[in-house]
């Protein structure tokens, strides 16, 4: 009958142990990847978050400056509700001018009837993110809100064709939490998958 020595038999454990040791690491290995891996997914979504609420503050600054600079309100556009965005970036021909007011490339906007500036460098509200201005009151939340007597007017960020995701992340990131129509952060459907995100900025130069 074959019979291991004392040696051998001591070296084939010694081996199964390390086998199993070396299984045990790489499932932990794997399971600490998993998780680095979600955790490094939530960070960078995160600071894309953060990043985006910046500059929506910085936009929120440029009107500040440009009420400042002025003393009266941006103009509007032929479509009600909206701001002419482009006075941000580009000359109005007045003195009083000092811009631009947000580093953008003016070769984004859309100087239409609704001046939209396209986020991503796009060119259709139907598929690209975007940007306008508008004017709604403080009051009551609809969608159909414009200003009327007797009712404080702001100035209103709006972030266009927003996925719905991204969307309840920013609102949860100034109001605290998610809500379509209360706080600082008001939305509305865009289309499949995205919403239109409002939020609020300063008061309206010019009240009705």
């Amino acid at each position: 009958m074959f019979m291991l020595k004392k040696g051998a038999m001591f070296m084939l454990k010694k081996g199964a142990m390390f086998g199993l040791d070396a299984r045990i690491a790489l499932a932990i290995f794997g399971a600490l990847s998993v998780i680095s891996g979600a955790a490094l997914y939530s960070a960078i979504e995160e600071s894309k978050v953060v990043a985006r609420a910046s500059e929506i503050k910085e936009f929120a600054k440029a009107i500040e400056q440009y009420l400042l600079d002025h003393g009266s309100d941006i103009k509007k556009t032929g479509t009600s509700s909206y701001f002419k965005l482009e006075h941000l970036l580009t000359t109005n021909g007045k003195s009083e001018w000092n811009g631009p007011y947000m580093p953008w490339n003016s070769s984004s906007m859309y100087s239409g009837t609704k001046s939209i500036y396209f986020y991503n460098g796009g060119s259709s509200s139907a598929d690209d993110e975007y940007y306008s201005l508008n004017f709604l009151t403080g009051g009551t939340w609809a969608t159909s809100a414009s200003c009327s007597s007797g009712l404080p007017c702001y100035y209103y960020i709006r972030l266009g064709r927003i996925p719905d995701a991204f969307a309840d992340k920013l609102d949860a990131y100034f109001d605290g939490s998610v809500s379509e129509d209360t706080g600082v952060v008001k939305t509305t459907l865009h289309s499949a998958g995205h919403k239109n995100v409002y939020i609020k900025g300063p008061l309206m130069f010019t009240q009705p």
